[in-house]
């Protein structure tokens, strides 16, 4: 793609990636058409795969990695450097989850992330973070790449839908200053907010689960899901490659430098010579090679050099110079030649990287109640409702208790025939001629202010059946049901409640 396309600012961050990538850490190879040159691999600082997470899919194989805190992973490579044989626990001590750029809470068991990375795959569970401010619920962090708009379309969709009664009206306050502020306000201040939100956790996306498959390309170019400890130990493994390379490139560059100052202050201690050899001769290079013993890169820096650098101070300069190259040159094989000061020179790296660019971790891992969709009558407020069935069947309910049934008003040739007392919460049983029970929820029944509808609508009792009778109560009421001929006997309320409609 032209470079239009593919060009970003970097963030800061970017450095940990690229800051080694001219200083032979890497094999560079053509691009897509052959005209530039391209890094085989990033010369990563610290294991980006496990910071930054990964997803995508391939043939046949997906891969999701999700991101973690810069600081955990960096203490788990220096454990790992110092003790190569710690083992996963002791490493999931240090690395205890994955930490997302939100402020919502992992709420997976901790067992369960142990598993996760002993077995390189599994699950995340987060969940969104509120707060009660005067009554209202006030969500203040949502899980990772959920939309607060799509939370409030689903919450929204089912209070339209009349499976939400509790919450009365949604608010999105969020603005730059708190990017996440979304207010639900319940009902009524008697709402249970933690029973209402656990509700919601589980109908809706402010709780969520995240696959993890840690399936990545190894050292040996083959795909393997790879548990923590692995894919740590073939990290740090590629890292001491580059750092040897790095190291290596550099210490070439200082010989070479060192090859050449050489050459520079044999020129300084015979300048009068060296100047009558470039005025006497049309090619003085090979004889100042002959002369001197100089190689050829030597003679071309000689003659290379401007006059302004043949004062006496260039030289005690060029002496300054090798000293400290000499040095450089001695420590850079001393760390080349030692594993142990390789590994101390990684290890301070990573520290340094990690307080240069880590930060406390956001996500949270916390216990908590698992979450649970409520039915329809633990949602629905316990409202006092008088229910209200006519002589044709048709019903309504009305609020409150102090209605008076014979006073409504009634289709032409219909008239009263029952009600009963109960909350807006309860199932309404209702008999028909025949002896069989029927429930209909009561929040669900029509106003008392328009004349009801029939239960026929609802219902399906035997052709020829009356609807005679209507009751509620709590589920252990009792209640002596009798026939005409004095026939009687006592039931349970709760053996009247029927899911069939017939």
């Amino acid at each position: 793609a032209a470079m239009r396309y593919t060009e970003a600012r970097l963030a800061r961050f970017a450095e940990v990636l690229l800051r080694e990538i001219r200083l032979g850490t890497v094999d560079w190879v053509d691009n897509y058409d052959d005209r530039l040159k391209e890094p085989s691999l990033l010369p990563a600082r610290l294991p980006h795969v496990l910071l930054n997470g990964a997803a995508g899919i391939a043939v046949g194989m997906a891969t999701d990695v999700p991101p973690h805190n810069v600081r955990e992973i960096a203490a788990a490579c220096v454990r790992l450097i110092e003790e190569p044989a710690t083992s996963l626990e002791t490493l999931c001590e240090l690395v205890p989850g994955p930490d997302f750029p939100t402020d919502a809470e992992i709420i997976t068991p901790a067992e369960e992330l142990r598993a996760l990375y002993r077995k390189g795959a599994g699950s995340v569970r987060m969940r969104a973070r509120y707060e009660v401010e005067q009554g209202e619920i006030v969500i203040t962090a949502l899980p990772y790449q959920v939309s607060g708009d799509r939370v409030l379309e689903q919450i929204h969709q089912q209070m339209q839908a009349k499976k939400l009664p509790l919450v009365e009206d949604l608010r999105d306050e969020s603005d730059h200053t708190q990017p996440i502020r979304l207010v639900i306000v319940p009902r009524s201040r008697r709402i249970d907010h933690e029973q209402l939100m656990l509700h919601l956790f589980a109908t809706t996306d402010l709780e969520r689960s995240y696959r993890v498959n840690m399936n990545v390309i190894g050292l040996n170019g083959r795909p393997q899901v790879k548990d923590l400890r692995t894919l740590l130990l073939e990290w740090l493994s590629y890292r001491e490659q580059t750092v040897r390379r790095r190291l290596q490139y550099r210490l070439e560059q200082v010989l070479e430098r060192l090859h050449i100052l050489e050459g520079l202050l044999i020129a300084y201690l015979n300048l009068d010579e060296v100047i009558a050899i470039i005025r006497e001769n049309d090619e003085p290079k090979p004889v100042l090679m002959s002369r001197f013993g100089l190689s050829d890169r030597q003679a071309d820096a000689i003659l290379d050099m401007r006059l302004r650098h043949l004062a006496r101070l260039e030289e005690v300069k060029i002496r300054g110079e090798q000293t400290e190259l000499d040095k450089e040159r001695q420590d850079l094989e001393r760390t080349l030649g030692s594993a142990r000061r390789l590994k101390t020179l990684i290890r301070k790296e990573i520290e340094s990287d990690a307080q240069t660019y880590g930060d406390a971790r956001r996500s949270p891992i916390v216990q908590r109640a698992a979450a649970e969709a409520l039915d329809t009558a633990s949602i629905t407020p316990a409202e006092p409702v008088t229910v209200v069935l006519s002589a044709r069947g048709w019903v309504r309910a009305a609020k409150g208790h102090e209605i008076d049934p014979s006073t409504l008003s009634y289709r032409t040739g219909d008239a009263f025939r029952s009600a009963c007392r109960g909350r807006s919460n309860q199932q309404a049983v209702f008999l028909d001629s025949t002896g069989r029970s029927y429930c209909v929820a009561a929040h669900g029944l029509p106003s008392a202010r328009g004349q009801g509808e029939p239960l026929s609508g609802r219902l399906n009792p035997p052709d020829g059946a009356t609807f005679e009778a209507v009751l509620m109560g709590e589920e252990s009421a009792q209640y002596l049901l009798a026939t005409d001929a004095g026939f009687g006997f006592i039931v349970g309320l709760a053996d009247l409640q029927t899911k069939n409609r017939a």
